[in-house]
């Protein structure tokens, strides 16, 4: 599934099924810069969350590369269980601008 956005959407996740996961997220963003896009998110908890993984779609039928994984980068490892706020950053680069 390819997921496409902009600030101005709002998508209801609730209509594609039961998407219970072991972490409450409260914010996401993705900044572009110059050659790069940071992305920065925050969990409010987290339960048995080993970690996160980062990929990019590099075809429009849905293809993926793992570009980052919490197994090889510790900014991406997960707190496994916290009640407490953690705030998270990637940046990917290079990035083609446009």
């Amino acid at each position: 599934m390819n997921w496409v956005g902009n600030n101005t959407i709002r998508y209801d996740f609730s209509t594609f099924g039961d998407f219970t996961l072991p972490v409450e997220l409260s914010s996401f963003s993705a900044i572009a810069g110059d050659k790069q896009v940071i992305l920065k998110w925050v969990t409010e908890s987290e339960v048995d969350n080993v970690g996160f993984e980062i990929l990019r779609s590099i075809g429009e039928n849905g293809e993926c590369i793992t570009l980052a994984s919490y197994k090889n980068n510790p900014d991406l490892k997960g707190q496994l269980n916290s009640s407490s706020r953690n705030t998270y950053k990637f940046t990917d680069n290079p990035v083609v601008n446009n």
